[in-house]
């Protein structure tokens, strides 16, 4: 199974500056398993990375989406960062892959590996908050859906996750899985279908 990762580096006022790819195959002797595509800064912060963005497949058999990063700042004061799930965009263009996530979910982990935000549909749970639809009360301060729209990052699929939040300083663990509802009426049972899908994650101003 293929993954890749993509990041790009900027300064503050432009989107993007330069990108990279990275693509992890398969290892030697055509074996293959997990892999780990780590990126750093290391120079001065006319070069912060301010995008990052990696493809896998998911499903809910021990095969998840990882996508880890870590929130840095002088002050100690949050950052504004919005996290998306692509998953049925990719089957259209510019992606037209194939075997994608119908329906991605995900959630947020900070280092003790407390859940501290999950989004399925980002048009109904991106609001934060407990509800009907959102049974999760978030553990950040998170914006809802015009606000997510004003960055010019929202998600084109109402089925894709995608969350906006101030986030402290440390390190955060994104985790994708394809969603599920086990209900005895066969019409709103839903399995979960697995594919693949794409995590990215932006650093937005406030």
């Amino acid at each position: 199974m293929m993954a890749s990762a993509i990041l790009a580096v900027g300064v503050v006022g432009f989107l993007t500056v330069l990108h990279h790819t990275w693509t992890l195959t398969q290892g030697t002797r055509e074996t293959t398993g997990f892999g780990l595509i780590e990126a750093y800064e290391t120079g001065p912060d006319d070069g912060r990375i301010i995008a990052l963005a990696t493809r896998a497949y998911a499903d809910r058999d021990g095969k998840e989406l990882h996508a880890g990063f870590v929130v840095r700042s002088d002050s100690g004061a949050a950052q504004r960062i919005l996290i998306r799930v692509l998953g049925p965009s990719l089957a259209r263009a510019p992606f037209l892959l194939t075997e994608v996530l119908d329906d991605p979910e995900m959630e947020i982990r900070d280092a003790a590996g407390r859940i501290i935000l999950k989004n399925d549909d980002w048009s109904t749970g991106a609001e934060g908050g407990a509800s009907a639809d959102n049974d999760f009360a978030p553990l950040v301060d998170t914006y809802g859906e015009k606000k997510i729209f004003a960055t010019g990052h929202a998600p084109r699929n109402r089925r894709e996750p995608c969350v906006l939040a101030d986030l402290a300083p440390g390190n955060y663990t994104v985790i994708v899985r394809p969603f599920e509802l086990r209900d005895p009426n066969p019409l709103r049972d839903q399995p979960a279908l697995p594919g693949l899908g794409v995590v990215e994650i932006y650093e937005v101003g406030r």
